[in-house]
């Protein structure tokens, strides 16, 4: 089952390990300049670094189609650089997760 968590702050990156910890092929959306406080336990500093590693689990940053399924193939979660959430559309995944911690709404997306 392929599943998308909007944000990859600390609260989605938890989810995100215990989806993929059950066998999900999980894809990540983020802004250009995540703002997570809890950065170590956080896939987002994949945004920064490249990739990023919360205990077992490894988030590699993709930019495409060819990159996402290479990481998954890996067993790695996929993170796009996508505020949008425009690969929801594009890739349709089983499952969407809305993980994003803002106090604005952000409901159209």
């Amino acid at each position: 089952m392929f599943v998308i968590i909007k944000g990859a702050g600390d609260l989605a990156s938890g989810i995100a390990l215990r989806l993929h910890h059950a066998g999900f092929d999980i894809a990540m959306t983020e802004t250009a300049a995540p703002t997570a406080v809890r950065r170590t336990v956080s896939f987002c500093r994949a945004v920064y670094e490249g990739s990023a590693q919360v205990e077992d689990v490894r988030a590699v940053l993709v930019k495409d189609e060819t990159e996402m399924c290479r990481a998954l193939a890996q067993k790695q979660i996929a993170l796009f650089i996508d505020p949008e959430a425009t690969i929801v559309k594009k890739y349709k995944p089983q499952a969407l997760i809305d993980a994003i911690m803002t106090k604005k709404n952000t409901a159209g997306t």
